[in-house]
């Protein structure tokens, strides 16, 4: 059941989500600092990010750690994606509908099996990584740009594990703990219809 109203979720997000264009116009996009200043500006970032976070500690276990790295390696990827300049159709959709995804797996307090849960995020994260790769221009210092949004994404994942286990620890019993999780999800599904009204 949990599933399936996940599975609704992501696929009603995928049709009514529309471009934000969340992307444009970012200020500089060369160097460390720059990119590592980038994730920290947009709303889709932190609720993504953080969403990410909170969904790796409610898995726990292995999926604490697999979850967010999975995110950073698949985010690593579509920016040197992105970097060379080749298109991906719907990648501002996608960041859209990755925002509907996260939020109705913790709505739905889903538990996936580790590498399930680590390969559905890293999809999602492959888009995040175009739209951060195709910002940097020709000669541009691309490396460092990558490695200061790949760490500040970093620091959101964590800051989201955190929030999960306060979460977890603030639930002392478990029909609490899955009620604090889905506020967390309802929160980011708010947002994500807020940024498809933008």
């Amino acid at each position: 059941m949990r599933m399936r109203i996940c599975a609704m979720l992501g696929i009603l997000g995928s049709l009514l989500a529309t471009p934000a264009w969340a992307h444009v116009g970012v200020g500089p996009t060369s160097g460390f600092s720059s990119g590592a200043l980038h994730p920290l500006g947009g709303v889709d970032h932190w609720v993504a990010m953080v969403a990410v976070g909170i969904w790796a500690r409610f898995l726990g276990g292995r999926g604490t750690l697999m979850v967010p790295l999975g995110f950073l390696a698949s985010m690593i990827l579509g920016s040197l994606v992105g970097m060379q300049g080749r298109a991906v159709l719907f990648a501002e959709t996608g960041i859209l509908a990755s925002l509907v995804f996260f939020g109705g797996l913790l709505l739905a307090a889903v538990s996936l099996p580790v590498w399930l849960g680590s390969t559905l995020v890293a999809l999602f994260a492959f888009f995040h990584g175009h739209a951060h790769g195709t910002e940097v221009p020709p000669g541009a210092m691309g490396w460092s740009y990558v490695l200061g949004f790949v760490a500040a994404t970093a620091l959101l994942h964590l800051l989201g594990i955190l929030l999960g286990e306060g979460l977890l620890r603030g639930g002392d019993r478990l029909r609490r703990r899955d009620l604090l999780v889905r506020l967390a999800g309802l929160g980011v599904l708010v947002l994500a219809v807020g940024g498809m009204r933008a």
